[in-house]
């Protein structure tokens, strides 16, 4: 039979071209086959590397109604992880139940682990921690980093070689919550004076902490202010302050993100080596808890503000990191239709050196691929991971892509194994070699694969499209098309010169940290892992080329801390003012409900500079006693200007009872972003 004249051309693009000088063949990154690691039962894994490549993996595991803190060491050029050691105690106060695990490590293996601590159910949490000198050393007993009242949200980061800097959530005595941070000398367990970050609102939570080589700091938290549950009002906001080399305390706080309809959801920062600090968090609807979008917003080195980038409206589980060469990654889950809560498309997006916005989106998952729980690791040498659970029907798998230095690309994600259980939790992490290891937890042991650094191509590989009919010519390898997602299209709009107003210095005390008695090392281990089974050989599948548009948001940098500052936020609503056009000792109305256009009761006047919401609290002030918002909360229609509206005096169909109180008012725009605060004091007579 007679070949097909074409079939020369394609024997010569095939065999020929890949003889030239200088061709390489598409390989992907080379993992090992799964393996057992040290822990069973695990959650919260978190993984970190030394700079001789010796990896630390830190959980939090929960048996038998106990939960408690592990930790084990995989050292350099090993296969396994060696036996874990038991970080909390086995007996005694706050040995019961373990939550908010933090862990951070440095170059020279030295690492610190914080979590929150209670004895029994409805007893009060506390902050503790744990330390490790160098990565062949023992770690100490627990100290106790709180005061004598309830403690939750640790979170810890290097500053320099050999001190780390915690950051808490403080609960006070009269029940609000604040922020507080104290640096630690790892050599030596010397905890130095606490700094209070004390919030404008009620309470502040969910402190994250990076730093640069250099030593400058990020430190960021939220704040909530009047709220009921769900939040009828009030704005949720996501703060950050920096330290700058030599200091000893946080300043410059500046307003990142706020909203009424929002709650803020999983913030993380991170630093590269030149200084730029990078910002991500999610949102949730405060009504249903339903994913609301990923923000990231990038501080570049002398900027003073945060730029906010919407990475996605619907998305959720953000993650961010950053390397030495430059640049992060944001990686988060876009919600399926049809998948369980907060699964669907893995997608991530890239910032380069010094760039204030991301590239487009990129889908990691595969077609129809439900994911969750995505986790990002960046190597200092730029070798970066992102590793999720694949949710089966009959069991999840771990999956993972990996980006090389300062691409922006990554390649074909991979199958590390394939479960016939739920994945509980996933982490991963990568050395300034690029080797990397990644964590994962299903039903039994815990299992670990190791990416070979050297396997990762220098120039990213795009998978070659095999052709379903015979070509008429010879054509090279096809790059697939990106499309982009239905939905309205996001616009650039021009960014008017944001003028920026000094802030003062986050108001707080000074005060010292609570002594602990020499610690001394923990020698209690556990069982010996089992001996490794053979696993699943790694697996690829092409890079889904799905995209989605990042948006450049309007600068939102900074604002006064004074809540009734009159600068305001650019694109962000503004109550200009809000107030009495008569008398502010009244009697309440005979007939009504709380705002109305007009009618008895004492007349007000609010201005804003653009049409939505206004959105009212009563506060009781009795003398001598502590002041409490009073339900429901009121709102009524606004005009952009100047609009007049009546409180009537009333609330839940009553007449308030004579006495003082307080309206506390919020401005909402229609996408949801609250204004800044005013405040009006009134008294009601008879």
């Amino acid at each position: 039979m007679r070949s097909p004249r074409w079939l020369p051309l394609v024997l010569f693009f095939v065999f020929g071209l890949a003889a030239l000088p200088g061709a390489t063949s598409a390989a992907a990154p080379v993992w090992s086959a799964a393996s057992d690691a040290a822990g069973a039962a695990s959650h919260d894994v978190k993984v970190g590397y030394d700079d001789a490549g010796n990896a630390t993996a830190v959980w939090r595991k929960s048996s038998g109604g106990v939960d408690s803190v592990w930790a084990s060491t995989l050292a350099e050029g090993s296969t396994s992880f060696g036996a874990a050691t038991r970080l909390t105690p086995s007996s005694g106060a706050d040995s019961l139940q373990v939550a908010d695990l933090a862990f951070a490590s440095d170059a020279q293996g030295n690492a610190v682990v914080g979590w929150t601590a209670r004895q029994s159910t409805g007893a009060q949490h506390n902050v503790f921690f744990a330390r490790r000198v160098g990565a062949a050393s023992s770690w100490t007993a627990p100290q106790q980093l709180s005061d004598g009242n309830p403690a939750t949200a640790p979170a810890v980061a290097f500053s320099a070689a050999g001190t780390a800097t915690l950051a808490w959530r403080q609960t006070t005595a009269d029940s609000y919550s604040q922020i507080r941070v104290s640096a630690l000398e790892v050599t030596t367990g010397a905890v130095q004076p606490v700094q209070t970050i004390a919030p404008l609102s009620a309470n502040a939570g969910q402190p994250e902490l990076a730093f640069d080589p250099q030593g400058n700091g990020a430190l960021v938290w939220t704040e909530t202010g009047v709220s009921y549950s769900p939040p009828y009002i009030g704005a949720v906001a996501l703060r950050a302050a920096t330290l700058k080399t030599g200091s000893t305390s946080f300043t410059g706080s500046r307003l990142v993100f706020q909203s009424s309809s929002l709650t803020i959801d999983d913030p993380s920062v991170v630093y590269d080596a030149a200084g730029n600090a990078t910002l991500a968090w999610g949102n949730r609807s405060s009504e249903t808890g339903a994913a609301a979008g990923v923000w990231a917003a990038t501080r570049i080195v002398g900027a003073t503000g945060w730029p906010a980038n919407a990475m996605s409206m619907s998305a959720a589980e953000p993650d961010v990191a950053a390397s030495d060469a430059g640049g992060a990654v944001v990686s988060w889950v876009e919600p399926a239709q049809g998948a369980p809560a907060d699964a669907g498309e893995v997608m991530a997006a890239y910032r380069g050196a010094g760039a204030t916005s991301f590239d487009a989106a990129v889908q990691l998952s595969s077609v129809g691929e439900t994911g969750v729980d995505p986790v990002v690791a960046a190597g200092r040498g730029g070798v970066t991971v992102v590793a999720w659970a694949h949710r089966q029907s009959s069991g999840d798998a771990a999956r993972v892509a990996v980006m090389a230095p300062g691409t922006g690309v990554f390649e074909a994600s991979q199958t590390l194994e394939s479960t016939s259980a739920k994945i509980s939790a996933i982490g991963a992490a990568v050395a300034a070699d690029g080797d990397a290891v990644a964590l994962w937890q299903p039903a039994g042991a815990q299992r670990q694969a190791r990416l070979e650094g050297s396997t990762v191509p220098v120039e990213p590989t795009e998978p070659t499209p095999t052709p379903t009919t015979p070509p008429t010519t010879p054509t090279g390898p096809t790059e697939p098309t990106p499309t982009t997602p239905t939905g309205p299209t996001p616009t650039t709009p021009t960014e008017p010169t944001p003028t920026t107003p000094t802030e003062p210095t986050p108001t707080g005390t000074t005060t010292t940290a609570p002594t602990a008695p020499a610690p001394a090392p923990s020698s209690s281990t556990a069982p010996t892992a089992t001996t490794p089974s053979a696993g699943t050989t790694p697996t690829t599948s092409g890079v889904t080329t799905k995209t989605t548009s990042v948006a450049q948001v309007p600068t939102a940098t900074a604002q006064s801390l004074d809540a009734d500052a009159t600068t305001e936020l650019l694109a962000l609503p503004s109550l200009r003012s809000f107030k009495a056009l008569a008398a502010k000792r009244f009697k309440p109305a005979a007939t009504g409900e709380g705002l109305i256009g007009r009618g008895d009761g004492l007349a007000l006047a609010a201005t804003g500079n653009v049409a939505g919401t206004l959105r009212v609290v009563v506060t009781s002030t009795p003398l001598g006693g502590r002041a409490k918002n009073l339900k429901p909360a009121l709102s009524a229609p606004i005009s952009a200007g100047t609009t007049r509206l009546v409180f009537t005096g009333r609330l839940a169909g009553k007449p308030l009872p004579a006495g003082r109180y307080k309206l506390k008012a919020v401005f909402v725009d229609a996408q949801g972003r609250a204004s800044n605060r005013r405040e009006l004091s009134i008294a009601i007579k008879r």
